[in-house]
C-alpha cells in the first residue's frame, strides 16, 4: 500500500511540474499532495511503532491486553492515515483535472477569437 501510494504521490508530482511549466495554476493541487505526503510520512513512523510493540515480549495476560489494546489503538489510526492519504490525493487530481478543463476551454476560446478576426 505505501509503495502504491508513493508511487502516486510521485506521479502526480511529475504531472503537476508539466502542468506548471505550461502556465497552469496547480498550487490548490500542492497542497493536497504535500498533505498526502505528510500523511504517507506518518504512516511510516505508525507502521514502525507496531513493529516494535510486535517484537516485544509480554509477560503477564495485563502486559499482553495493553499491549493488544495498543496495536489495535495504532492500527486505526494507520487506516484513517492512509484513508486520509488517499482522499487527498483525490482532491488533487480533481483540481487538476479542473484546471486542465479550464486550460483547455479557455485554449478554444483563444482559438475562436483567432478564426473570427
Amino acid at each position: 500500500i505505501h509503495a502504491k501510494l508513493q508511487k502516486a504521490i510521485d506521479g502526480i508530482s511529475d504531472r503537476m511540474e508539466k502542468m506548471e511549466e505550461k502556465g497552469m495554476n496547480v498550487e490548490n493541487s500542492k497542497q493536497f499532495v504535500e498533505e498526502a505526503q505528510s500523511d504517507l510520512n506518518n504512516f511510516t513512523v505508525i507502521a514502525e511503532n507496531m513493529k516494535i510493540l510486535l517484537s516485544e515480549k509480554s509477560e503477564s495476560a495485563d502486559q499482553k491486553k495493553a499491549l493488544v489494546e495498543e496495536l489495535r489503538k495504532l492500527a486505526k489510526e494507520a487506516k484513517e492515515t492512509l484513508k486520509s492519504a488517499h482522499t487527498n490525493l483525490r482532491e488533487a487530481i480533481k483540481l487538476l483535472k479542473e484546471e486542465i478543463k479550464k486550460n483547455n476551454e479557455s485554449d478554444i476560446s483563444e482559438n475562436e477569437t483567432v478564426d473570427s478576426e
